[in-house]
């Protein structure tokens, strides 16, 4: 064979893998899109609540993810005769990583019934959402259920972040090839022991993520305490529409919607909140105000007269040898959710919410 034919053969050779690999990626985009219509994955582009919910039937730390989709028990769409209803709205936090009798709103039904069967809390919490799908989330699902008080717990760590389609910053919906890859070669490495869905015992002390990708978190939640940041006023405008959104839907009802503002760890770890600036030498701890977004959150529910109670205080107030926190985790641990229980049952019982 000569030498142009060897060419010539190699070129064919060259195209016809690169057809193949075209076509392969164009069928796998295809499935990744059919798969995730009827079953969201949270990694892949999606713009409702329910790419980051869970699938019914799968384990989180040993329990069981209630028919729709919540780390709860199962509960009926249709109140039960002589139960007073508490929904509580949020996102991981609320899903919680500790297991399910140690979450916050588990212990806070706990606190407030004490077995009689009299007070059910609701939790409807799903993993990385913000205030527009707690609306969504609201108005399609939980008015069904008839509540007779929300409560949503809003995160000061991302809850001022703007939803992707206001957000020019945030990454736009692309590929889904990409995004898989993405996934599976930057961001799940980051992880140490979490998995979405396990069935293994949670451990208090055991770490998360990796230190680099956790301190990539941390620096991006930073923006938030930035009193420079050129987004605060626009975060400002979406935080205030969409939860005067929720209390109208709440008071054409005769609801009360309360809130619980939930601190972010860097508000209360001083040390960690050192060793994030040492990581990052160009960051100059001067230019951040880490009381700033709590006292914007608190004129904002004043202005639409939602009742609030900001556990900032309460947690700064408890022993610092004391975490409250899970190891790179960014989430409360088992003494963070009690804590919080502790603060929303002292709250509810002191302003008469619950008979």
């Amino acid at each position: 064979m000569s030498g142009t034919q060897r060419l010539k053969a190699a070129r064919r050779t060259l195209l016809l893998f690169l057809a193949s690999t075209l076509l392969t990626v164009g069928l796998a985009e295809v499935a990744f899109r059919v798969v995730h219509h009827f079953r969201p994955v949270f990694f892949l582009p999606r713009t409702d609540y329910n790419q980051f919910r869970a699938a019914a039937g799968s384990l989180h730390s040993g329990h069981v993810v209630n028919s729709l989709g919540f780390n709860d028990r199962e509960v009926s769409i249709e109140k039960p005769e002589g139960i007073y209803r508490i929904l509580g709205l949020g996102d991981s936090f609320a899903f919680g990583v500790v297991p399910y009798p140690d979450n916050y709103l588990t212990l806070l039904e706990d606190h407030l019934d004490h077995g009689r069967g009299q007070v059910e809390v609701v939790n409807m919490g799903i993993p990385r959402i913000g205030p527009a799908s707690y609306l969504a989330l609201l108005e399609h699902e939980g008015l069904r259920m008839e509540p007779d008080l929300v409560v949503l717990s809003f995160y000061i760590g991302n809850d001022f972040n703007l939803p992707p389609r206001e957000d020019k910053f945030a990454p736009k919906p692309g590929s889904y090839v990409a995004a898989f890859l993405r996934y599976l070669f930057i961001i799940r490495p980051q992880f140490e022991g979490l998995e979405y869905d396990k069935n293994e015992s949670y451990r208090d002390d055991q770490p998360t993520l990796q230190r680099e990708g956790y301190f990539k978190i941390l620096r991006r939640k930073l923006r938030n305490f930035n009193p420079a940041d050129p987004q605060k006023e626009q975060k400002l405008r979406y935080v205030t529409t969409t939860l005067e959104r929720i209390r109208d839907l709440c008071r054409e009802r005769g609801i009360p919607l309360f809130v619980v503002i939930l601190p972010d760890e860097i508000q209360i770890d001083f040390a960690l909140r050192q060793e994030l600036f040492e990581a990052f030498p160009g960051l100059d701890p001067a230019d951040f105000s880490f009381q700033a977004p709590n006292r914007r959150l608190h004129r904002r529910l004043e202005y639409l007269e939602i009742p609030y109670l900001d556990l900032l205080p309460r947690f700064r107030s408890e022993p610092s040898e004391v975490p409250l926190y899970k190891p790179r985790d960014t989430h409360w641990n088992r003494r963070g959710n009690a804590v919080a229980a502790e603060a929303l049952t002292e709250y509810l019982r002191r302003t008469g919410w619950v008979p």
